[in-house]
């Protein structure tokens, strides 16, 4: 989880982490979106909710996030449901 929290802190580039969940994302949901626009909209998840918190962001607020994250992910793939797609990124940890 290091990595996600990383990047909502600032020291991690939210486009490498954005990069690196889209593409275990598409080979876990087989999703037929292209990756890139996964990526892409990842980023801006990731960004948005970076500044959100002003850059006071705590390991309390990770899970609040990985939900936001969960159901921007569930756009790209309705039929896995946000409990599985939320299991994914618990279960990415070392990518996040």
């Amino acid at each position: 989880m290091n990595f996600l929290f990383n990047a909502f802190t600032g020291s991690t580039n939210p486009g490498d982490v954005a990069w690196a969940v889209a593409r275990a994302f598409a080979r876990e949901f087989n999703v037929v979106e292209n990756v890139n626009n996964i990526a892409a909209s990842l980023t801006t998840k990731i960004r948005a909710i970076y500044n959100s918190f002003g850059g006071d962001f705590a390991w309390s607020d990770l899970g609040g996030a990985i939900l936001d994250i969960g159901e921007l992910l569930l756009t790209f793939a309705p039929s896995a449901g946000l409990w599985r797609i939320t299991k994914f990124l618990w279960a990415s940890a070392n990518i996040l």
